[in-house]
């Protein structure tokens, strides 16, 4: 069924024991050439940035800031998948954007008990800190 991963689906969650819920989302997909990288982020259950944004709207300065905040952090996990150029033409650009994430989230040191993706390709886009921290693009 699908549910629209948001911070009252998380509450909703971690009330029935959810404790690891993963943000996933990709980059990559409208480029002509190179890889497909997704990436999965587990935050802690109170966790709040001030200045955390889409990473499309941030500065480069900004967004270089906040990886060292986010990438310091003890307390979240984060991985990367990534699909070259030569699998993406092998198999397509929406399974290798897929395979990129499983990629991404078996790589967590801790695996999540449950996955927001919030690529387009499987679910409609929302824009909350998960997705705005699991983005790819920018650190």
């Amino acid at each position: 069924m699908y549910r629209r991963c948001g911070f009252r689906y998380e509450k909703k969650l971690r009330a029935i024991g959810v404790a690891r819920i993963a943000g996933i989302d990709e980059a990559g997909r409208g480029a002509l050439a190179g890889p497909v990288v997704a990436a999965a982020v587990v935050l802690p259950e109170k966790f709040r940035h001030r200045r955390l944004n889409d990473s499309k709207q941030l500065a480069p300065e900004l967004r270089e800031e906040i990886y060292v905040d986010l990438t310091s952090n003890s307390q979240i996990t984060w991985a990367v998948g990534v699909v070259d150029s030569i699998e993406i033409d092998r198999i397509n650009i929406l399974r290798a954007s897929h395979r990129a994430m499983r990629f991404a989230v078996g790589a967590l040191i801790e695996q999540p008990h449950h996955l927001c993706p919030f690529s387009g390709v499987l679910l409609q886009p929302a824009q909350r800190l998960r997705h705005r921290t699991a983005s790819p693009e920018a650190p």
